[in-house]
């Protein structure tokens, strides 16, 4: 078509546009800060999950396809959407994911041996293991959380507590990982949520909860209510936060012209510009 896209962002999103954008006919250029491109796929989903020879496999694919891949390429004020446009591209998709994970405002939730979900499994794929312990608690019930769930049995783990806020039925991740975390000896505490953690020679040492009574309101938003008086407790010597991820504030920060949306997207109208 003679029309040349830019891509930033090498995970399922961007890899996803490239591929059709490519297919239709248009030269991609696709831009990522890391080393080798896949993002979550890569550095996020632990290879019992996803096999390395499988996304190296797609990948292979992506490059027959003629995009141009540009790695260690970081975005800033210095080289931003400006330059590219510079460049000649006559379109710029950003899709740079939802790379930081949200943290927990309850007390002392900055103690040593807290671990945030994403820097949690990516360091477990890079083999960077964390010094975990033998009893871990996850707070979170989606497919991340069942992730590190599994991922600290792999990494020594000699108990694993999940702890979430959703009934059974409400848990966001799929049943079939669920009863495969069971199986496997994740210990599954429903209808919880984390009050504070507690602590012991400057290290968590365990997680105070209490018990929710309600995850979503009448119109199905977001709106957790507890009952003070049922308490629990669980020890562990570490604790990973799995709640769900953010767009890293950073790219708002250095990217000349990005606008913060709700829920910490990124602001875009109706034609997605």
């Amino acid at each position: 078509t003679g029309k040349m896209i830019a891509v930033i962002g090498s995970g399922p999103a961007g890899l996803t546009a490239a591929y059709y954008l490519s297919t239709l006919g248009h030269q991609v250029d696709l831009f990522d800060q890391a080393d080798k491109p896949g993002g979550m796929l890569r550095f996020g989903i632990p290879d019992y999950r996803l096999p390395p020879e499988i996304l190296e496999r797609d990948l292979r694919v992506l490059e027959k396809s003629g995009i141009n891949f540009h790695m260690n390429h970081r975005f800033d004020r210095e080289f931003g959407i400006d330059q590219l446009k510079a460049q000649g591209f006559d379109a710029i998709l950003i899709a740079a994911g939802t790379a930081k994970s949200k943290t927990l405002p309850i007390e002392n939730s900055d103690l040593d041996g807290i671990y945030p979900g994403l820097e949690f499994l990516r360091s477990a794929k890079l083999s960077q293991e964390p010094r975990l312990g033998g009893n871990v608690a996850v707070i979170g019930g989606g497919n991340v959380a069942i992730d590190a769930a599994m991922s600290a049995f792999r990494l020594g783990a000699s108990e694993v507590h999940l702890v979430c806020l959703e009934s059974r039925e409400e848990m966001p991740a799929h049943e079939w990982e669920i009863a495969q975390a069971e199986e496997e000896g994740v210990r599954i505490h429903l209808s919880w949520g984390p009050r504070r953690f507690t602590s012991g020679n400057g290290r968590v040492s365990g997680v105070e909860l209490i018990r929710c009574t309600r995850v979503f309101d009448d119109q199905g938003r977001f709106d957790s209510q507890y009952d003070e008086n049922q308490t629990d407790y669980i020890p562990a010597d570490s604790v990973i936060v799995t709640i769900g991820q953010d767009v890293d504030p950073e790219l708002l920060h250095t990217v000349e012209g990005l606008q913060q949306g709700p829920g910490n997207t990124l602001k875009v109208d109706e034609n997605f510009a």
